[in-house]
């Protein structure tokens, strides 16, 4: 590869001079006529690639780079995903992002979503029988962790034309609108 680019490159140079007419005089500082350097047809050992300038020693071939930013991996392709506009909520993709902060969320089924902060929490019934639980939040979907980090239910998120979140279980096909309820998660008491 190396010898490509220095053929390519020898090339364009014996190219350059043979089109500006400056093969073999050129003038030097004073007026004066300097003969430039006399430029050689070489052969490869074997390769039949003639250069019109042998190649420069191995210590004077700059170095190859590394790229500085590659190219980032494709991201996973989460269902649902594709619908979410970048208004939907703040943050990003890299572990800050939060679809639920604290507060108390309606999902209308009789449901309530009590996030104590973006990673903790309970789901609570209508009967006030509560489900303690870990959660990450990603743009795509929520992982809930009831009961240990084994057990995990995954909650796909879109949102919707108000761009409340609206979430479904995998595996199932009901979904669920939840609405802020702008209360503090420690003092909510379920309606009547």
């Amino acid at each position: 590869m190396k010898q490509f680019r220095v053929s390519a490159l020898a090339g364009g140079l014996l190219l350059a001079a043979a089109l500006c007419g400056c093969a073999s005089v050129s003038q030097g500082a004073g007026g004066s006529a300097e003969t430039a350097p006399e430029i050689t047809a070489t052969t490869l050992p074997g390769t039949e690639e003639e250069l019109t300038n042998p190649p420069a020693p191995m210590e004077e071939v700059p170095a190859e780079q590394e790229l500085t930013n590659p190219p980032a991996p494709e991201e996973a392709v989460i269902p649902g995903a594709e619908t979410i506009p970048e208004t939907a909520a703040p943050g990003d993709n890299n572990g800050e992002y939060a679809w639920f902060r604290r507060g108390v969320y309606d999902t209308g089924a009789g449901v309530y979503y009590l996030f104590y902060d973006e990673h903790t929490g309970m789901i609570l019934n209508a009967e006030g029988l509560g489900t303690p639980f870990t959660c990450e939040q990603t743009r795509g979907y929520i992982a809930f962790h009831m009961g240990s980090a084994e057990d995990t239910d995954v909650m796909y998120i879109t949102v919707d034309d108000a761009l409340h979140p609206v979430g479904t279980w995998d595996g199932e096909t009901t979904a669920y609108t939840f609405t802020d309820l702008e209360q503090d998660p420690d003092r909510f008491v379920l309606p009547e």
